[in-house]
C-alpha cells in the first residue's frame, strides 16, 4: 500500500515539473495562463539588439515569432555563435518587468547546436562539451 502511495506522489511531481516549450507567439498568447512559471521559449534573435557588457556578465537581445517580439536578459557569458537572426531557446521565466530571465540559452544554427549553463561551458552536438571560461575546469 505504501507502495502505491509513493508512486502516486511520484507521478504527481513529475506531472507537475515539466518544462514547456513555446515559440514566442504561442508564449505570448497563453501568458497569462503561464505566468510565471519556467519554461523553454524559442524565437530568432532580432537583427541589432544584442548588447553584452563583458565585464558584468549581462546579456540582453530581443527574440521574435511571427511578428511577437520578446526581449530576453542572461547573466553569464556570451555564447559566441549568438548571431542576429539565429534561432534561440532560452529557458527561464518572465520578469515583473516584463522581461524574460533567461537561466540558460541554447542556440540552434545549421551546424551545431551551443548550450550555455551560466559556468562557461558550451556544448557541441559532435563532441563533449568544451569549456570557454578561461578557468580550465
Amino acid at each position: 500500500m505504501a507502495l502505491i502511495g509513493a508512486l502516486a506522489l511520484f507521478g504527481t511531481s513529475l506531472k507537475g515539473s515539466a518544462v514547456r516549450f513555446y515559440t514566442v507567439d504561442q508564449y505570448l498568447a497563453r501568458q497569462d495562463e503561464i505566468g510565471q512559471r519556467f519554461v523553454q521559449l524559442q524565437g530568432a534573435v532580432v537583427p541589432g539588439t544584442i548588447r553584452y557588457d563583458a565585464v558584468a556578465l549581462d546579456l540582453r537581445f530581443d527574440i521574435e515569432k511571427n511578428g511577437q517580439r520578446v526581449s530576453v536578459h542572461n547573466h553569464g557569458i556570451k555564447p559566441d555563435v549568438l548571431n542576429d537572426g539565429l534561432e534561440v531557446v532560452a529557458d527561464g521565466r518572465m520578469g515583473a518587468d516584463g522581461v524574460f530571465e533567461a537561466e540558460r540559452l541554447t542556440v540552434k544554427c545549421p551546424s551545431r547546436y551551443i548550450s550555455t549553463d551560466n559556468k562557461g561551458k558550451t556544448a557541441d552536438r559532435n563532441g563533449p562539451a568544451t569549456d570557454t571560461s578561461g578557468q580550465g575546469r
